[in-house]
């Protein structure tokens, strides 16, 4: 029931956001179902696959998650974001970026309400520490949307890197059932989305590698 609040209250989101841009209802809509649709299953396969040992060559234990519950969270940011782009990179109707924000906050808002049962007073509070950050990061998106001018899509790729990060730290505190390394598949998944995300962001700039580190460079030294 959570998981269905938290679709309706994204899809919200995303819908007001379509009715003040005056974009294609139908498009929005499809596209958050199918994108909705590819994460939940994305988020099952990639966990099924980092705990076999639990599941083994048994399908019904894949498909009755009510029994074997399990979903990897970056496993289903990343199916999720593959199937959004795959749907929108051919569609000219609606801005691809700044619908991409959009989904980006629809996206937290949506952790928050499931992040926000997972409180439980009796141990250590995992929960509300990953609902203090995803309620800082709405904050900020609202800061950053009334009062700095960002290009579509920069707000959402910085929402996205600081949630990874900031769930690789509090990872931490976590006791994982399958460690590669000395880090969790979560946390392994943390890193893998932040250098995709840096990725993103570099050639959205359009500019290489080295620039963009020589450009942090220069600022640093302006600024001292």
């Amino acid at each position: 029931m959570l998981i269905v609040a938290a679709y309706v209250v994204s899809l919200f989101l995303v819908w007001r956001k379509a009715k003040e841009q005056l974009w294609s209802e139908r498009v929005v809509f499809d596209t958050s179902i199918v994108t909705f649709l590819g994460g939940v299953i994305g988020a099952r396969l990639i966990y099924i696959g980092t705990h076999f040992e639990e599941f083994g060559l048994r399908p019904l234990s894949w498909i009755v998650f009510t029994l074997f519950p399990g979903f990897s969270l970056f496993g289903g940011l990343a199916a999720a974001c593959v199937v959004f782009a795959l749907l929108m990179g051919r569609q000219k109707e609606i801005p691809l970026w700044e619908l991409f924000d959009r989904y980006v906050v629809a996206f937290l808002a949506g952790s928050l309400i499931v992040y926000t049962a997972t409180i439980m007073p009796n141990y250590h509070p995992i929960g509300w520490y990953k609902t203090v950050v995803l309620a800082s990061l709405i904050i900020l998106y609202w800061r950053l949307k009334s009062r700095v001018s960002l290009s579509p899509g920069t707000s959402g790729l910085i929402l996205l890197l600081l949630f990874s990060l900031s769930m690789f730290f509090i990872d931490f505190l976590t006791v994982f059932h399958v460690y590669y390394g000395r880090l969790g598949d979560e946390q392994w998944g943390s890193i893998t989305l932040s250098i995709v995300l840096l990725f993103i962001w570099v050639r959205k700039k359009r500019i290489g590698i080295s620039k963009f580190f020589s450009r942090l460079i220069i600022r640093k030294r302006k600024r001292s």
